[in-house]
């Protein structure tokens, strides 16, 4: 029996919808890091939220849509965990 026409063409507008909404995400992202790099992925959310946009995403969806579109961050390592604490140990922090 299959779906209905409408269920058809609903569920090409929804995807077309959804679509329009990741372009429109992905473009405020890709604008935001111009102006402050390596800004990670809560404060992007947070940022889009405050900015009061009306194609907001959750933030897991927003993390998905970033690995997807491969425009993630990796966190960076700050040296290595033994050599740091040295670090504090010679200047009296341990």
């Amino acid at each position: 029996m299959g779906i209905s026409r409408q269920a058809y063409y609903q569920y090409w507008k929804r995807v077309a919808r959804a679509n329009e909404r990741d372009q429109k995400v992905l473009s405020f992202v890709i604008h935001e890091r111009a102006l402050r790099s390596r800004l990670g992925g809560r404060k992007l959310h947070f940022l889009m939220n405050q900015a009061s946009i009306d194609y907001t995403l959750g933030r897991d969806k927003l993390f998905d849509l970033l690995r997807v579109a491969d425009i993630t961050y990796l966190p960076v390592m700050q040296g290595e965990a033994y050599q740091n604490a040295q670090a504090e140990r010679v200047n009296g922090i341990l």
